[in-house]
């Protein structure tokens, strides 16, 4: 099974052994190296808002086996934080822990994961919108945030767009940043704030949608002329 196979929820918040020669990082450290039999790292996922899903290394490990090399763990044994960004793990196999390793590793590495919670679970709005399954298919693999949209234009149709959501209105609507600018004539450009609004398809499947008239902060348009 690799990364791109499982979503998100699979990995966040939790140690999950991934395939990976991490050997180059742990290079030019006075009390830190890659132990010989290293192949894997046992990492622990948490999110950015603007990174995305990051896996948090704990130790390096022997993927066949899940032997983990606790003596080489970067925080533990060197106060130093490693991690590995969207899109360098993707392609790389992975596996669970067995409950009671699991257990183990989330004692032994209690401060580290309390490290990696703060940058999202302190964030009520993101937390808000991680906890939204219904539009988990519509989401990115790897930026949980960056969801397609349907952007309705005039007499043209739809076209879809990446939107990241930046939270919750008063009103409890979704909002977002737009990510690319329309191909088609459409006033919104990449950087605008825009509400999504919530449909279903003919094949009653739930979709989010926007036009020009639920853009509600010309972020980009203004950005683009004062360049």
């Amino acid at each position: 099974m690799k990364v791109k196979d499982v979503t998100f929820r699979s990995l966040l918040a939790r140690p999950i052994l991934v395939r990976y020669d991490a050997s180059r990082l742990f290079e030019g450290h006075d009390t830190l190296s890659w132990p010989d039999g290293a192949d894997a790292i046992l990492g622990y996922g948490y999110y950015d808002r603007q990174a995305g899903l990051n896996l948090d290394i704990m130790a390096p490990a022997r993927f066949e086996d899940q032997m983990v090399y606790h003596d080489s763990a970067p925080l533990l044994t060197a106060k130093i934080r490693m991690m590995l960004r969207p899109g360098t793990y993707d392609d790389c196999e992975m596996a669970v822990l067995p409950d009671d390793a699991e257990k183990e590793v989330l004692e032994l590495y209690g401060e580290q994961c309390v490290i990696s919670d703060s940058y999202w679970t302190n964030d009520s709005q993101l937390v808000a919108m991680l906890r939204l399954e219904e539009i988990d298919h519509l989401r990115h693999p790897q930026y949980a945030l960056d969801v397609q949209v349907g952007l309705i234009i005039e007499s043209e149709g739809i076209e879809l767009v990446w939107v990241r959501l930046e939270g919750l209105s008063n009103e409890g609507l979704l909002l977002g940043e737009l990510l690319n600018t329309p191909c088609g004539k459409s006033d919104a450009v990449a950087g605008d704030i825009v509400v999504l609004g919530v449909t279903k398809d003919s094949e009653g499947t739930l979709r989010l949608f926007t036009r020009d008239s639920m853009i509600i902060d010309a972020r980009g348009q203004r950005r683009n002329e004062e360049y």
